[in-house]
């Protein structure tokens, strides 16, 4: 699938929203929006990961600022395993 092809389905998820909000709910356009929200929520969390690979690299780059992104790659790490401790 083509990036053109991609951007065309969102365009077509986000019209059918559009029409949900204006009034016309069906079943399809509220399992389209359902689809759009995981997307945005997957997009989401692509976004957040590309910035932990970024502050990764940072860290592992020889001379790099390693004090900021060291500090919160270990803030990150902490609230994982406080979140895998619950």
């Amino acid at each position: 699938m083509t990036d053109a092809e991609i951007d065309a389905a969102i365009a077509s998820l986000r019209t059918a929203c559009a029409m949900r909000d204006a009034g016309y709910s069906t079943p399809a356009t509220d399992v389209t929006c359902a689809l759009l929200l995981r997307c945005d929520r997957l997009a989401n969390m692509v976004r957040e990961l590309e910035m932990a690979l970024r502050d990764l690299l940072v860290i592992c780059r020889p001379g790099g600022e390693r004090s900021d992104a060291r500090r919160r790659y270990d803030a990150a790490r902490a609230a994982l395993a406080k979140a895998e401790r619950r």
